[in-house]
């Protein structure tokens, strides 16, 4: 069984970067929602601020250096760290991975029975903003095995690589591929980004949701406490009940 362990990271680069409403809300409801045994924020430096010491209550930190090569070749931006890094905290760990722009709506307990479980990014090929794995999967280093060829890109070795490996004979069959629905709803353009932040849609397939942080850069920065209380949008809905107290929970 994949254990019931969530990690994600925060800043691998170079410059500080601060911890963010939206961040909480999406760590909590990780913890919330999963109930996990442990969550673990990885990254290079401790975020801080008020949103990073209300997480402290249920999440930690561990800092771990940044990966900056594979089979020699340069990892420099830290999106492409973090897309190594991650394999290789699963391959020893086993656990579940989530990219920290990721809202949890329903348990993935169900799906803790199987070896390893990833969705498709449709038209593109296998997402990984959520991986979930059981430790030293053949799947996982095959998959890392390929980033023998990095040259960057962005969705190269994230996206295109996994679907790639997930159909060699001898892995497929012990790999479980769900729909895009599963955690990638809403995607990224601009009608459904604005049904995730203007509009409130409904998602009944969804385990969670990813937020597409670089698309969605302005909606998520504008939120307060006050308006994700107020607010009539899906990502209001979905965060409310993530907010630190109860007084912010509550509508007027």
């Amino acid at each position: 069984m994949i254990p019931n362990r969530i990690a994600t990271f925060f800043n691998l680069g170079d410059a500080p970067e601060p911890f963010k409403l939206w961040h909480y809300l999406c760590l909590h409801s990780m913890s919330v929602v999963n109930r996990p045994e442990d969550l673990v924020v990885l990254g290079a430096v401790e975020p801080r601020g008020e949103w990073w010491q209300r997480a402290r209550r249920f999440a930690r930190f561990e800092a771990v250096p940044p990966v900056t090569a594979i089979f020699g070749n340069p990892l420099d931006h830290h999106a492409h760290r973090a897309d190594v890094m991650r394999l290789q905290w699963l391959q020893r760990n086993g656990g579940i991975y989530l990219d920290l722009d990721t809202v949890c709506v329903r348990p993935l307990a169900p799906l803790l029975r199987e070896r390893c479980v990833m969705a498709k990014e449709e038209g593109v090929g296998l997402c990984n903003a959520v991986i979930l794995s059981e430790a030293r999967h053949p799947f996982l280093q095959a998959w890392l095995e390929e980033f023998r060829s990095f040259r960057g890109g962005w969705n190269s070795h994230a996206v295109i690589a996994p679907w790639k490996v997930a159909r060699f004979p001898e892995i497929a069959p012990t790999i479980t591929i769900l729909p895009q629905s599963a955690f990638f709803e809403p995607r990224y353009d601009g009608p459904d980004l604005r049904d995730m932040h203007v509009n409130d849609r409904p998602y009944p397939d969804a385990y969670s949701h990813h937020l597409w942080k670089t698309k969605a850069a302005a909606f998520l920065d504008s939120y307060t406490p006050e308006s994700v209380m107020a607010g009539t949008s899906t990502f209001c809905r979905l965060t409310r009940p993530f907010l630190p107290c109860p007084s912010f929970r509550r509508r007027p």
